[in-house]
């Protein structure tokens, strides 16, 4: 396997040998970190009064609207205040973690630095320019954020602290949403709490796939299980059909990834199989079954099915957009300006702010040249969180790795992942942790391990420990 070129903060360019990853757990840092992310994020982010009790199911469409607008218009001064405060604690936590060693994946950084590049490119033609270069430094300062946090959390502390972060914010936006007049009982509820249940579909899916992933040792195994089954009752609630096929499209991925090589081809031909045979006993059913296995399949939601709730001729109109500036778009997040706004809203007849796909967002915003770019960056990050995970076995890596899959396949009817929310930003973290601080153990592939919880930022019996790759690079 090929070496990796490491700099380390307190010495000189190095050719790596020793890994700097562990399995061990600093249950201080993560309790001070998960702190951190929910007071911000839930400020950032939640809204009891839009969204509780089916808040938002009776909001008119003209006032989503104007509230849309006045936010691209004005801005919001706290939410500022926020993104600085995001990007100065990052920044900081990266000065101060002076013991992980950088070790870039060339080939995906390069990727993503031009998809940046593009997007800031984008300025020079966009119909709204200030409106790009104040999105442009919204997003900076995510990036340096999630950089400081990279290089701060190892896989499975970023791992515990998304478990622990969703497990706060989906439990109390649950309870908001019960004490506001939600009834789960009843066949028209749907979850939503302090977000859009479409959005909240993804924190839901987001806290399942961390309780799967989780290591062993912290609650014995009953914990991560009733997590998985609280957020999964919960994603139901929701309604949301996006969400669950991602979180069962990752599930599915993350369960191959964590098998030996040879059992892999064994899985996929039983997958295959059990496909096949689903699709003929659907065959064998009546008209009556068919209907019911539906809507069952659709939970609920029947209305619109044929046009994915109103996707496919907001899609439609929105292509006639793309194919006026195929391959440099709009300008990065200057698509949706009060007159788009208004024009599609006409045409379509409900309340929009996105396009409910994050491909065809980005090639509004970007272009086709920006869709490839950011599909490109995501395959190699992705193959590179595999390749991570086979050598260290770190279930950090798996749900990294399960991230990206659940926001490709979410991205088909959503557009939650190319926006500026909680599960985005994880995903940029985890980005940013396998292309920036890989790690450079490069002999021989680590056993799979049980959790580990120590207050202690090192470990000096841990083979794989930070102190260790001190000691090897000075």
């Amino acid at each position: 396997m090929s070496e990796g070129f490491a700099i380390n903060c307190m010495s000189s360019p190095q050719l790596a040998h020793t890994a700097e990853v562990s399995a061990t757990i600093r249950t201080t840092r993560v309790a001070l970190v998960a702190a951190a992310f929910t007071v911000l994020f839930y400020t950032f982010e939640h809204s009891a009064v839009e969204f509780a009790g089916g808040a938002a199911a009776g909001a008119r469409e003209d006032r989503v609207k104007d509230e849309y607008i006045d936010a691209i218009e004005s801005g919001n001064t706290q939410r500022k205040l926020l993104l600085v405060s995001y990007a100065t604690a990052g920044l900081i936590a990266a000065a101060q973690c002076r013991s992980r060693p950088w070790n870039l994946r060339r080939g995906a950084v390069a990727a993503l630095l031009a998809t940046l590049a593009w997007a800031a490119m984008t300025v020079l033609f966009s119909e709204e320019p200030s409106l790009t270069v104040r999105r442009l430094a919204a997003s900076g300062l995510v990036f340096a954020g999630s950089l400081g946090f990279a290089r701060l959390l190892r896989p499975n502390e970023l791992l515990a602290v998304t478990l622990a972060t969703l497990t706060i914010l989906c439990t109390n936006s649950f309870l908001i949403d019960l004490a506001a007049g939600g009834r789960p009982w009843r066949s028209d509820y749907r979850f939503s709490g302090t977000l859009h249940p479409n959005i909240q579909a993804a924190y839901c899916g987001v806290l399942c796939l961390a309780a799967y992933c989780f290591p062993a040792g912290f609650g014995k195994r009953w914990l991560p299980r009733i997590l998985f089954a609280v957020g999964f009752v919960l994603l139901l609630q929701t309604q949301s059909r996006g969400a669950l096929l991602a979180l069962l499209a990752a599930l599915v991925l993350v369960f191959m990834m964590r098998l030996p090589s040879r059992v892999r081809i064994f899985a996929l031909a039983m997958i295959v199989s059990l496909a096949a045979g689903g699709t003929f006993l659907l065959g064998s059913l009546s008209h009556g079954q068919k209907g019911r296995l539906t809507e069952v399949i659709l939970l609920g939601r029947t209305e619109q099915a044929s046009s994915l709730t109103g996707r496919v001729p907001l899609w439609e109109q929105l292509l006639g957009y793309v194919s006026a500036r195929p391959l440099t778009g709009y300008g990065y997040e200057s698509f949706w300006t009060p007159d788009r706004i208004d024009a599609v809203m006409k045409q379509q007849q409900w309340a929009i702010q996105s396009s409910h796909n994050s491909f065809l967002e980005i090639t509004l915003q970007l272009g086709i040249v920006g869709l490839l770019l950011t599909v490109a960056t995501v395959l190699l990050t992705m193959g590179h969180l595999q390749s991570a995970y086979t050598r260290t076995r770190l279930e950090g890596y798996a749900f990294a790795y399960g991230i990206f899959v659940f926001a490709l396949t979410n991205s088909l009817l959503e557009s939650n992942f190319v926006k500026l929310k909680y599960p985005t930003v994880i995903a940029w973290i985890a980005m940013l942790s396998i292309l920036c601080f890989y790690p450079v153990d490069s002999k021989h592939r680590s056993p799979r391990r049980p959790l580990r919880l120590t207050d202690k930022a090192s470990d000096a019996n841990d083979p794989l420990n930070e102190a260790s790759a001190d000691a090897a690079a000075a």
